[in-house]
Formats: structure tokens, sequence, C-alpha cells
């Protein structure tokens, strides 16, 4: 069972039962479940805020390169039709 899961069937059970309240306010370790929490939805955030920045450093090296070879056959095609002219 995750942290996370167990977090959850903590507050569904105070849902049901709200003298379930006491559990979670003498649970021992409920700072550090807490915490944990927290430190796992920063990680989580941190690594979808990199993985946003890597798609799209990829999206935009695709750009740069598609560019690069659009610019390039372009030349291509120019020289190759002033050398077909000069024939």
């Amino acid at each position: 069972m995750t942290q996370v899961s167990n977090w959850i069937d903590i507050i569904e059970d105070i849902e049901e039962d709200p003298e379930a309240a006491q559990i979670l306010s003498s649970y021992e370790g409920a700072f550090q479940v807490y915490w944990s929490l927290v430190h796992d939805l920063t990680s989580f955030v941190a690594d979808a805020c990199r993985t946003y920045e890597l798609t799209w450093a990829i999206r935009e090296a695709s750009e740069r390169s598609r560019a690069a070879r659009l610019a390039a056959s372009k030349v291509a095609a120019t020289v190759f039709e002033e050398e077909g002219e000069t024939e």
C-alpha cells in the first residue's frame, strides 16, 4: 500500500466515522506521512515540469532541424536550376 492510498483510506474512514479523526491526530507518524506526501507531490510536479521542458526542447530541435533541411533543399534546388540553365 502506498502512502497516498493509506492517506486516502484514513480520510475516507474519517468521512464515514467522524470519531476516527482521533486516529489521525494520535498517529505518531502523521507528521512524517504528511511531509512524505508533500515531498512525493513536489517530486511529481518537478518531474512533470522537467518532462514538459524536455518535450519542448525536442520540439524546438525538430523544428530547427526541419527548417535547416528545407533551407538546404531550397539551396540545392536553386543550384540545380542554375546549372541546368547554363548547359
